[in-house]
């Protein structure tokens, strides 16, 4: 078989592929091979790479996306998860309660009323911080 120069082309890409597939497939014998065939074949060929420029573009940027996501996942499982309602109002039910007793048995001293402590309003605040997981929890 003949091997057929391999005329100019106007392909602006990779030219070595054009040679590479000019030696391999295009010889005189080649039945039908014409210069218009081939013409065709590189305009597809460049038209087949133009296509892939923006395929490229939106890899790069669904890989962006993918990290962003990854990166929150990430940082969300990374988080502990908040406690339930009734939860929190165990605990709060809990030290109410242990504070009450150790005040009432005499383990727990509070500060003289003269005295600025915020000891002071500890039952206060944590029957109000009680009374606001209840309202939270009927919502």
């Amino acid at each position: 078989m003949e091997a057929v120069t391999r005329p100019a082309d106007g392909l602006d890409g990779d030219a070595s592929k054009a040679d590479q597939l000019w030696d391999k497939f295009y010889t005189r014998e080649a039945a039908g091979c014409t210069w218009e065939i081939v013409a065709r074949f590189r305009k597809l060929a460049n038209d087949f790479e133009e296509c892939l420029k923006p395929m490229a573009t939106l890899t790069a940027r669904l890989k962006q996306k993918n990290d962003a996501l990854e990166s929150e996942i990430a940082a969300h499982l990374s988080r502990p998860p908040a406690p339930s309602a009734e939860l929190v109002e165990a605990a709060l039910k809990d030290a109410i309660q242990f504070v009450e007793n150790g005040i009432e048995l005499g383990f727990i001293r509070m500060p003289d009323a003269d005295t600025p402590d915020r000891a002071h309003g500890i039952l206060d605040r944590l029957r109000a911080a009680l009374a606001e997981n209840e309202a939270k929890g009927k919502k």
